[in-house]
């Protein structure tokens, strides 16, 4: 049952809020109401965007933070939480990386991991004892449709979200005993900047537009903002998004064999586009 949601007055964590679905989702929740502070590793760029939501006479800070810095993140809560707790989370900072796996070196790895799933890992650890000792909070991870169904060319990103979908669904359960809910996200591709900015291994970033193509294109950042809010209200424990993303989940759920097909297409392509 969706459950409206009143954002005023919340004091709203966002990480990779610089740019993309981060900086979007802040911009929204501040017109309805919130408190955001957006956090990036670029804290010039945080902090531009939280003077244009001020310069709009709604409420934002901004603060530089690594996600990969387990202290850093410490360092941030304990200095927020003394002036405000915080009543929602989006863990959402990450990182693309386009490449065959037979290409990819132990560092390629470490890049990926270091963000997507270390820097995911470090925000659950500084933010939920806190909402678990207030009895009350959300945290939202932004996964992908890549961490419900696998993805040729996307192999250290496809086993981060893998992770992030995996523990949401631990964390939902226990936390849910102390009052905090947990949501992780699933969209498919979001028309952010990622897709051009991400590292590619003796691929072009042109052989991201296989992946693009496949999934049925890219859907607009204010779509996904909406199908976001709309998951929270509804409660959704995966929020899944658009259409196209679902019929992919359910297809892989219930024909594997045509989902294979399906990906073997996408390898093979891939490996026309290898650069030696």
């Amino acid at each position: 049952m969706t459950q409206p949601i009143d954002y005023q007055g919340q004091r709203v964590l966002l990480t990779g809020a610089a740019s993309g679905i981060g900086r979007a989702l802040a911009a929204e929740l501040a017109a309805r109401g919130a408190h955001p502070l957006l956090t990036d590793i670029n804290a010039q760029a945080a902090e531009e965007a939280a003077q244009a939501l001020r310069a709009a006479g709604l409420q934002a800070d901004a603060r530089g933070l690594d996600v990969r810095d387990g202290q850093a993140w410490q360092q941030l809560i304990e200095e927020t939480w003394e002036r405000a707790p915080i009543d929602l989370f989006f863990n959402n900072a990450g990182i693309g990386q386009l490449g065959l796996m037979r290409d990819l070196s132990p560092q390629d790895w470490q890049v990926c991991l270091d963000v997507n799933l270390h820097g995911m890992v470090h925000g659950v650890q500084a933010v939920y004892p806190r909402m678990l000792a207030r009895k009350r909070g959300r945290i939202v991870l932004t996964a992908s449709l890549s961490g419900l169904v696998p993805t040729p060319g996307l192999g250290p990103y496809t086993l981060c979200k893998h992770a992030m979908v995996g523990l949401a669904g631990c964390l939902r359960a226990e936390a849910a005993v102390h009052g905090v809910s947990v949501h992780a996200v699933c969209p498919g591709f979001v028309a952010t900047g990622i897709l051009q900015s991400m590292p590619c291994v003796k691929l072009p970033a042109s052989a991201a537009g296989a992946l693009v193509e496949a999934a049925g294109g890219a859907i607009p950042i204010d779509q996904a903002v909406a199908s976001i809010l709309a998951g929270l209200e509804a409660d959704e424990p995966l929020i899944v998004f658009p259409e196209g993303a679902r019929k992919a989940v359910r297809a892989f759920q219930h024909a594997p064999e045509r989902y294979h097909a399906r990906n073997l297409v996408v390898a093979q392509q891939l490996e026309a586009a290898r650069q030696p």
